[in-house]
This record gives structure tokens, sequence and C-alpha cells, in this order.
């Protein structure tokens, strides 16, 4: 075993954009980089399985993490938790293995601070786009899209403080972008 250390990948884009399907498809072709698994006191979609896309855990649970100082990055997004535990990282950092993270921009300044980074920015074509994209996954209230696309403005703002950033306009093109950008950064 190496005493290399792996890297940390950091993805985020706006709600609906398709960061979770462009980071799917391209984890087959990387088996060196491992998706860590977030922490969340939001309800589980209807497709959604417990371990496999979130930790579901409450309100309560969460803060008493919190406390402990279990997280290496949480936000409060949406009127509910998300964090990454230090343990989500490291058990593949340490082992000189990747780690990803799909978190929001509150979440990657938080981690920017403290850890070395690659950041990816996906962002969709348009607003419009997003807003049809949204409604068309039948998972949020017109209320919630209405939220989501506010928040999608102010993270739009913010994609200069990423290193890289593709407009996932194409799903073939953005899959072969983001595979070639963790190829290139891993080394």
């Amino acid at each position: 075993m190496s005493n290399r250390k792996g890297k940390l990948f950091v993805v985020s884009a706006p709600a609906g954009t398709g960061k979770t399907t462009l980071v799917q498809a391209v984890l087959p072709d990387l088996p060196h980089v491992h998706q860590t698994i977030s922490y969340t006191t939001r309800k589980p979609r209807y497709y959604e399985i417990e371990g496999v896309h979130y930790h579901f855990i409450t309100p309560d649970e969460f803060e008493k993490m919190i406390r402990q100082g279990a997280f290496l990055e949480y936000v409060r997004l949406y009127d509910d938790y998300y964090g990454t535990t230090h343990f989500e990282v490291d058990q593949w950092i340490e082992k000189g293995e990747n780690a990803l993270l799909i978190i929001d921009t509150q979440g990657m300044r938080k981690l920017k601070a403290i850890r070395p980074l690659i950041t990816i920015f996906i962002s969709p074509p348009s607003l419009t786009i997003l807003r049809e994209r949204l409604e068309n996954r039948g998972t949020d209230t017109p209320e919630q899209i209405e939220k989501r696309l506010r928040v999608a403005e102010v993270e739009l703002n913010e994609q200069n403080l990423y290193t890289y950033h593709i407009i996932n306009d194409n799903l073939e093109v953005a899959k072969e972008q983001l595979k070639n950008i963790i190829l290139s950064e891993e080394g």
C-alpha cells in the first residue's frame, strides 16, 4: 500500500441540473473514485434507498452529530440539513482512493476553506430548461420549484468559484467532459 493520499472532488449544481445522473454515469469507468453518501433530514423520495442515496436521519440526530463534530461540512438548505461526515471522505482518502462529494455551493465553500479540492460546477443550459426539468421530474410542488429556482440563480452566480464548469445541455457530452476532468486530475 502506498502513502499516496486520495483526492477530493466536489460536484455542485442547482437542483434538477442532472449532477447525480452525470456522476452515476461516469463512476463505473472510474474505479478509484467513490461517491460519498451524505446525511440529510429530508424525507426520502419514492425511489431513494437508505444508505445508497442518503443516510436519512431526524433533525435531532443530525444536530447531535453536529455537536459531536462528525461533519466535515454541513448546510441547511430548503429547510433541511445536509452534511458529509469526516468518515465518508477519509475512508477513501486514507487508502489512496478518491472521494467525490455532490454538495451545494455553501458546502463547497466551507470545505474549500479546510481541504484541497478539485471543484466542478454543472449548470443547466438555461433557467427555463431547469424549470422544465424540475417540473418533469414530478418530485416538487410548484412552491418548491420556485424556491429551487431562486436558489439556482444564487448558485449560478457562484460558478466562478469552481475550477471546472460543464453545461449539461447534452447528457453524453457532459458525461464525457466530467469523466475527462476526473481522469486528468487523478494523475
